[in-house]
Protein backbone atom coordinates (compact mmCIF):
# COMPACT_ATOMS: atom_id res chain seq x y z
CA UNK A 1 0.00 0.00 0.00
CA UNK A 2 1.41 3.26 -0.85
CA UNK A 3 1.85 6.14 1.56
CA UNK A 4 1.95 9.81 0.66
CA UNK A 5 4.13 10.51 -2.56
CA UNK A 6 3.25 12.66 -4.80
CA UNK A 7 1.58 11.19 -8.25
CA UNK A 8 3.62 13.82 -10.62
CA UNK A 9 7.43 15.22 -10.33
CA UNK A 10 6.25 18.96 -8.72
CA UNK A 11 9.22 21.64 -9.63
CA UNK A 12 9.91 22.88 -6.24
CA UNK A 13 10.94 26.43 -7.36
CA UNK A 14 7.46 28.09 -7.30
CA UNK A 15 6.75 26.97 -4.25
CA UNK A 16 10.11 29.04 -2.93
CA UNK A 17 8.52 32.06 -3.77
CA UNK A 18 5.59 32.04 -1.78
CA UNK A 19 7.69 30.64 1.25
CA UNK A 20 9.12 33.18 4.44
CA UNK A 21 13.11 32.70 4.90
CA UNK A 22 12.50 30.34 8.06
CA UNK A 23 11.36 27.86 5.68
CA UNK A 24 13.96 27.57 3.49
CA UNK A 25 15.02 24.03 4.58
CA UNK A 26 12.13 22.82 2.07
CA UNK A 27 13.61 23.08 -0.34
CA UNK A 28 14.68 20.31 -2.45
CA UNK A 29 18.67 20.49 -3.72
CA UNK A 30 20.41 18.57 -6.61
CA UNK A 31 21.45 15.14 -5.15
CA UNK A 32 25.11 14.54 -5.68
CA UNK A 33 27.66 11.52 -4.34
CA UNK A 34 27.93 13.27 -1.52
CA UNK A 35 24.77 13.25 -0.95
CA UNK A 36 24.30 9.55 -1.49
CA UNK A 37 27.44 8.58 0.54
CA UNK A 38 25.22 10.83 3.29
CA UNK A 39 21.87 8.72 3.46
CA UNK A 40 23.60 5.45 2.31
CA UNK A 41 23.14 2.66 5.71
CA UNK A 42 20.91 2.62 8.49
CA UNK A 43 17.57 4.87 9.42
CA UNK A 44 15.03 4.91 11.62
CA UNK A 45 11.24 6.25 10.60
CA UNK A 46 11.01 8.69 13.91
CA UNK A 47 7.57 10.61 12.51
CA UNK A 48 5.20 11.78 9.68
CA UNK A 49 2.36 13.89 8.63
CA UNK A 50 -0.35 12.91 6.24
CA UNK A 51 -3.25 14.87 5.25
CA UNK A 52 -4.33 12.38 2.22
CA UNK A 53 -6.50 9.78 4.22
CA UNK A 54 -5.62 6.18 2.83
CA UNK A 55 -2.20 7.32 3.51
CA UNK A 56 -2.69 8.63 7.11
CA UNK A 57 -4.38 5.40 7.99
CA UNK A 58 -1.78 3.55 6.49
CA UNK A 59 1.08 5.68 9.01
CA UNK A 60 -1.48 4.30 11.94
CA UNK A 61 -0.44 0.93 11.47
CA UNK A 62 3.48 1.31 11.68
CA UNK A 63 4.51 1.22 15.70
CA UNK A 64 8.15 1.30 14.86
CA UNK A 65 10.42 1.02 11.49
CA UNK A 66 13.79 1.13 10.35
CA UNK A 67 15.69 0.43 6.89
CA UNK A 68 18.86 0.59 5.07
CA UNK A 69 19.90 2.39 1.88
CA UNK A 70 22.29 0.58 -0.34
CA UNK A 71 23.30 2.95 -3.20
CA UNK A 72 23.74 2.06 -6.65
CA UNK A 73 25.82 5.03 -8.10
CA UNK A 74 26.56 4.16 -11.17
CA UNK A 75 22.71 3.32 -12.39
CA UNK A 76 21.53 6.08 -9.40
CA UNK A 77 19.45 3.60 -7.75
CA UNK A 78 18.61 2.49 -3.98
CA UNK A 79 18.24 -0.20 -3.31
CA UNK A 80 15.97 -0.30 -0.07
CA UNK A 81 15.47 -2.76 2.68
CA UNK A 82 12.91 -2.16 5.53
CA UNK A 83 11.84 -3.75 8.65
CA UNK A 84 8.40 -2.58 10.20
CA UNK A 85 6.78 -3.54 13.18
CA UNK A 86 3.03 -3.49 12.80
CA UNK A 87 0.69 -5.22 15.22
CA UNK A 88 4.14 -6.42 17.17
CA UNK A 89 5.17 -8.48 14.49
CA UNK A 90 8.39 -7.30 12.26
CA UNK A 91 7.44 -7.44 8.56
CA UNK A 92 10.10 -7.22 5.98
CA UNK A 93 10.20 -5.59 2.69
CA UNK A 94 12.64 -4.39 -0.37
CA UNK A 95 12.50 -2.79 -3.15
CA UNK A 96 14.41 -0.31 -5.71
CA UNK A 97 14.04 3.40 -5.70
CA UNK A 98 15.16 5.53 -8.19
CA UNK A 99 17.44 9.47 -7.74
CA UNK A 100 16.58 11.87 -9.89
CA UNK A 101 19.36 13.88 -9.06
CA UNK A 102 18.73 17.30 -10.37
CA UNK A 103 15.38 18.13 -8.93
CA UNK A 104 16.54 16.28 -5.77
CA UNK A 105 14.20 13.42 -5.59
CA UNK A 106 13.46 9.84 -5.18
CA UNK A 107 11.11 7.75 -7.28
CA UNK A 108 9.44 4.32 -7.97
CA UNK A 109 7.45 3.41 -10.36
CA UNK A 110 4.47 1.01 -8.61
CA UNK A 111 1.09 0.14 -9.27
CA UNK A 112 1.44 1.87 -12.92
CA UNK A 113 2.33 5.44 -11.46
CA UNK A 114 5.46 7.56 -10.66
CA UNK A 115 5.69 7.53 -7.25
CA UNK A 116 8.06 10.75 -5.73
CA UNK A 117 8.98 11.89 -2.76
CA UNK A 118 11.65 15.46 -2.43
CA UNK A 119 14.89 14.61 0.07
CA UNK A 120 15.37 17.69 2.27
CA UNK A 121 18.37 17.40 3.91
CA UNK A 122 18.59 18.92 7.91
CA UNK A 123 21.56 20.90 9.75
CA UNK A 124 22.39 17.75 11.59
CA UNK A 125 23.71 15.01 9.01
CA UNK A 126 21.78 12.35 10.86
CA UNK A 127 18.64 13.31 10.04
CA UNK A 128 16.18 13.72 7.03
CA UNK A 129 12.96 14.81 6.24
CA UNK A 130 10.80 13.56 2.65
CA UNK A 131 8.05 15.77 1.56
CA UNK A 132 4.84 14.83 -0.50
CA UNK A 133 2.66 16.57 -2.52
CA UNK A 134 4.14 20.25 -1.31
CA UNK A 135 1.17 22.14 -3.21
CA UNK A 136 -1.46 20.26 -2.50
CA UNK A 137 -3.32 21.12 0.89
CA UNK A 138 -4.81 18.00 0.89
CA UNK A 139 -2.60 15.81 0.11
CA UNK A 140 0.49 16.96 1.28
CA UNK A 141 2.40 15.00 3.80
CA UNK A 142 5.92 15.10 5.51
CA UNK A 143 8.24 12.24 6.92
CA UNK A 144 11.42 12.20 9.34
CA UNK A 145 14.13 9.59 9.91
CA UNK A 146 17.27 9.54 11.89
CA UNK A 147 20.24 7.77 12.69
CA UNK A 148 20.79 6.49 16.13
CA UNK A 149 24.48 7.78 17.16
CA UNK A 150 26.37 4.45 17.47
CA UNK A 151 24.45 3.04 14.13
CA UNK A 152 26.36 6.23 12.32
CA UNK A 153 28.93 3.84 9.85
CA UNK A 154 26.30 0.87 10.41
CA UNK A 155 26.07 -0.27 6.65
CA UNK A 156 26.10 -3.77 6.33
CA UNK A 157 24.06 -6.63 7.97
CA UNK A 158 21.02 -7.54 8.84
CA UNK A 159 19.98 -7.28 12.56
CA UNK A 160 17.27 -10.08 12.63
CA UNK A 161 14.89 -11.88 10.00
CA UNK A 162 11.57 -10.94 10.13
CA UNK A 163 7.97 -12.45 11.45
CA UNK A 164 5.63 -12.96 8.58
CA UNK A 165 2.43 -10.95 8.10
CA UNK A 166 -0.12 -11.11 5.62
CA UNK A 167 0.13 -7.42 4.22
CA UNK A 168 1.50 -4.02 5.50
CA UNK A 169 1.95 -0.76 4.30
CA UNK A 170 5.72 0.42 4.08
CA UNK A 171 7.95 3.33 5.10
CA UNK A 172 6.17 6.25 5.03
CA UNK A 173 7.17 7.23 1.33
CA UNK A 174 7.76 3.76 -0.26
CA UNK A 175 5.15 1.50 -2.03
CA UNK A 176 4.73 -2.05 -1.14
CA UNK A 177 5.38 -5.58 -2.85
CA UNK A 178 4.65 -8.32 -0.91
CA UNK A 179 6.61 -9.01 1.63
CA UNK A 180 8.85 -12.00 2.04
CA UNK A 181 9.43 -12.71 5.71
CA UNK A 182 10.60 -15.29 8.05
CA UNK A 183 8.66 -16.57 11.26
CA UNK A 184 9.41 -15.74 15.16
CA UNK A 185 10.28 -12.61 15.64
CA UNK A 186 7.75 -10.11 16.87
CA UNK A 187 9.18 -6.57 17.20
CA UNK A 188 12.47 -4.33 16.70
CA UNK A 189 15.93 -4.91 18.58
CA UNK A 190 15.91 -3.54 21.68
CA UNK A 191 18.00 -1.29 23.79
CA UNK A 192 20.19 1.34 21.76
CA UNK A 193 18.94 0.25 18.64
CA UNK A 194 15.69 2.37 19.25
CA UNK A 195 14.12 4.89 16.84
CA UNK A 196 15.15 8.28 18.75
CA UNK A 197 15.79 11.69 17.83
CA UNK A 198 16.85 14.94 20.32
CA UNK A 199 15.12 17.65 20.53
CA UNK A 200 16.47 20.17 18.51
CA UNK A 201 16.21 17.44 15.83
CA UNK A 202 12.39 16.74 15.90
CA UNK A 203 12.26 20.84 16.31
CA UNK A 204 13.61 21.20 12.78
CA UNK A 205 10.93 18.32 11.61
CA UNK A 206 8.18 20.45 13.89
CA UNK A 207 9.14 23.55 11.71
CA UNK A 208 8.56 22.14 8.57
CA UNK A 209 5.60 21.07 9.68
CA UNK A 210 4.44 24.67 10.48
CA UNK A 211 6.28 25.70 7.12
CA UNK A 212 3.66 23.67 5.28
CA UNK A 213 0.85 24.87 7.02
CA UNK A 214 0.04 21.58 8.85
CA UNK A 215 -0.10 21.43 12.79
CA UNK A 216 1.87 19.42 14.94
CA UNK A 217 -0.95 17.24 16.04
CA UNK A 218 -1.25 15.86 12.30
CA UNK A 219 1.76 13.85 13.66
CA UNK A 220 2.41 10.28 14.07
CA UNK A 221 5.38 9.45 16.37
CA UNK A 222 7.05 6.15 15.93
CA UNK A 223 7.84 5.00 19.72
CA UNK A 224 9.61 2.13 21.01
CA UNK A 225 6.86 2.33 24.11
CA UNK A 226 4.18 1.41 21.65
CA UNK A 227 5.93 -1.87 20.33
CA UNK A 228 5.96 -3.17 23.53
CA UNK A 229 2.34 -2.31 24.13
CA UNK A 230 0.65 -2.66 20.95
CA UNK A 231 -1.00 0.23 20.39
CA UNK A 232 -0.69 2.41 17.38
CA UNK A 233 -1.79 6.45 16.94
CA UNK A 234 -0.41 9.77 17.97
CA UNK A 235 2.15 10.02 20.56
CA UNK A 236 4.66 12.91 21.59
CA UNK A 237 8.44 12.05 21.11
CA UNK A 238 10.35 11.33 24.95
CA UNK A 239 13.02 13.21 25.61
Amino acid sequence: MALSWALAVLSLLPLLEAQSPECANLTATPITNATLDQLSGKWFYIASAFRNPEFNESSRTIQAAFFYFHINYTEDKILLREYLTIGNQCVYNSSYLNVQRENGSLSKHEFGKEQVGYLLLTKDPRTFMLAFSLKDEQNMGLSFYSRHPSNFFYLAQDPFPCGRAPSSPTLPGFPARTPACSPNVSSLPPAADKPQATQEQMREFHEAITCMGMQKSEIMYSDEKQVKAGRTGPSPPSG
